[in-house]
């Protein structure tokens, strides 16, 4: 049987034109894994080189174990007063309660820890507001003290106020607790009636911030004391 050289031909040329045409789209499949495989691998380096923020728990102040010191209840504790006139401090309301008595303003005693807790629990008002002030700060924070006491004046505060410029001055007897400013008032008073040398201009700024006339005061005092 004779072959068609013709027909032979063109049957080479249609496979040759399939097999280029499968080539053509095997290389654009390659082509498209390929930048699949890039893409893949740029963002796992990416995801190896971002540091991940550590997740940082709140803290909660009062549950630390190093906030509150153990103060051992026969611990001494020193205590001054910054009432003026007597203060006596009572371990309760009973009548078999332990009184400790300070004589004057700026007087100080030791009291055990033991007693002092007491003391604070009985009389809380006169912890918070100044009548006494407790002089370890490990005490003061173990009561929940220190928003009050950083409006405290201490006792050389308040003996020196009246030598302070016109705006310190202004500003501790303004910031400080109602029962300081009572006792700067009351030993400014009694300093008028013993004669001693204040500053009137900054006596008058005092006594307009509190409301009350020391001056004035103290002359009445005089006047009924040489009445009698």
């Amino acid at each position: 049987m004779a072959i068609n050289k013709k027909e032979n031909t063109e049957v080479i040329e249609n496979k040759v034109e399939t097999v280029a045409v499968d080539n053509n789209a095997l290389q654009e499949k390659v082509d498209k894994l390929s930048l699949l495989v890039e893409q893949l691998l740029l963002a796992n380096s990416q995801l190896n080189q971002t540091k991940v923020a550590p997740i940082v728990e709140p803290k909660d102040d009062y549950c630390e174990e190093d906030d509150f010191k153990t103060i051992p209840l026969a611990k001494p504790i020193r205590v001054i007063s910054l009432c003026y006139g007597q203060l006596n401090l009572r371990t309760s309301a009973e009548g078999s309660a332990k009184i400790f008595t300070f004589d004057s303003y700026g007087t100080s005693r030791t009291i055990l820890y033991q007693d002092l807790m007491d003391i604070v629990s009985c009389q809380n008002r006169f912890a918070r507001e100044g009548y006494f002030m407790i002089l370890d700060k490990d005490v003061v924070k173990q009561h929940y003290l220190e928003e009050h006491y950083n409006k405290f004046l201490d006792k050389k505060q308040i003996d020196h106020i009246l030598e302070n410029d016109d705006n310190t001055m202004t500003s501790l007897f303004k910031n400080t607790t109602p029962k300081i400013q009572k006792t700067i008032v009351d030993i400014i008073f009694h300093k008028i009636l013993d004669g001693e040398f204040v500053d009137r201009n900054k006596v008058k700024i005092i006594s307009d911030l509190y409301g009350t006339d020391i001056f004035g005061e103290a002359d009445k005092r005089s006047g009924l004391a040489k009445q009698n």
